[in-house]
């Protein structure tokens, strides 16, 4: 078991309070992949607001393993008519 640390940024940057600790590092993906949705599920204006999620999961050293990254941009279709 290994601890992690995930910290999301949408505007602001948050560092979940404690490390989570998980199996390998195939779990923390799919722990990453779960809060990230969860997240968006509850907080969509806060994706559509800055257009960008971004989960990075480090280690116990604070070193970067992996990052998911979440894009909302608006089709030109949509200009000016946003509201």
């Amino acid at each position: 078991m290994a601890l992690y640390h995930f910290r999301v940024e949408d505007g602001i940057s948050r560092l979940t309070p404690d490390p989570v600790e998980l199996g390998s590092v195939n779990d923390a993906r799919i722990a990453a992949a779960r809060t990230l949705g969860e997240l968006i599920r509850d907080e969509p204006d806060g994706l559509w607001k800055n257009g960008l999620m971004r989960l990075t999961v480090a280690d116990h050293a604070d070193m970067t393993l992996f990052e998911i990254l979440v894009v909302a941009t608006d089709s030109p279709a949509l200009t000016g008519r946003r509201g």
